[in-house]
């Protein structure tokens, strides 16, 4: 990330999806030990799914930071997003086959 902003924010991710998961789980009564391999295989998808892509990343954070009103598609490529919507799927599909299987 460019900014101090930007890390915080991203670095605040795994904290509030672990609380969003605690939430489902107290609010339908399921275990929370059963909704861990979704939250893991949610964050291992997004960082395989940009893996690779650091410079173009930076690239689009620092253009994205400059222009904060400008829609995202007006900005430099995106290279990471087929990657990203190939193996989120893929990653969160084995976890809900693995939660619904065991």
């Amino acid at each position: 990330m460019t900014n101090g902003r930007q890390k915080l924010w991203v670095s605040c991710g795994p904290a509030l999806c672990f609380v969003a998961a605690a939430t489902y789980s107290t609010t339908y009564d399921t275990p929370l030990t059963g909704l861990l391999p979704l939250y893991c295989g949610a964050f291992l998808g997004i960082a395989l799914g940009v893996a690779g892509h650091r410079k173009a990343m930076r690239a689009f954070m620092t253009w994205r930071a400059e222009n904060p009103g400008k829609p995202d598609d007006e900005g430099p490529d995106v290279p990471w997003m087929l990657q990203m919507a190939f193996t989120l799927p893929v990653f969160l599909g084995g976890a809900i086959w693995y939660v619904s299987a065991y």
